[in-house]
């Protein structure tokens, strides 16, 4: 393959740009879930969704229990999207 790419084949240095995306996409996807799993969302305490106030959060693996102020809980967050909604946060506020 390195002959081929060196030798400027078409066939070779297409097919070696399509697996570098690849590689590139994947390491982007790990890079992203490592970023939402080691994510502190404790950071999140004190915050408001809607007119509710995070009081209290348990990471329950995927998902992410939150309580709130008022008594009321939401056990069904997805880490994602807390993260995602975080960082829209952080955002506004900058």
């Amino acid at each position: 393959m390195r002959k081929a790419i060196n030798a400027n084949d078409e066939v070779a240095l297409q097919t070696y740009a399509e697996w570098k995306q690849e590689q590139i996409e994947k390491a982007k996807v790990e890079e992203d879930k490592n970023r939402i799993d080691t994510f502190d969302y404790s950071l999140l305490i004190g915050l408001s969704i809607g007119e509710k106030t995070i009081e209290r959060i348990v990471d329950a693996g995927s998902t992410i229990h939150l309580f709130f102020e008022d008594g009321t809980d939401d056990y069904s967050q997805s880490k994602k999207s807390l993260y995602d909604w975080y960082q829209l946060k952080l955002e506004e506020t900058a």
